[in-house]
């Protein structure tokens, strides 16, 4: 029987932002955070314009593990806001539920 170990067998993750311009014909990436990450996920109305924040699930620590925590990274000042499970527990990717617009 094989067994899965997630230091050996899944490669470092980080969180890049591409920025692509379709005028000068290019494509910047931006390492945003280095920390062992997945699943990232914005505000689905904000999806391909300039965006405030950033949720994924973390590991604890740098390298490969299950998902501990719920992160919130700020795009602007790269600071994080860290949501983190106490123990053995273990979330999966974070869900974006918009806010409904209340117009007056």
């Amino acid at each position: 029987q094989e067994s899965f170990d997630f230091g050996a067998d899944i490669p470092p993750a980080e969180l890049v932002r591409w920025t692509i311009s379709p005028t000068k014909g290019t494509a910047t990436m931006e390492v945003m955070s280095d920390r062992f990450q997945a699943f990232p996920a914005v505000n689905p109305y904000v999806t391909s314009v300039r965006h405030g924040f950033v949720y994924t699930a973390a590991a604890s620590g740098s390298s490969p593990a299950p998902p501990q925590s719920i992160l919130k990274l700020d795009t602007a000042t790269k600071t994080v806001a860290e949501f983190a499970l106490p123990g053995m527990q273990f979330c999966s990717e974070p869900v974006m539920v918009p806010r409904l617009c209340v117009c007056r």
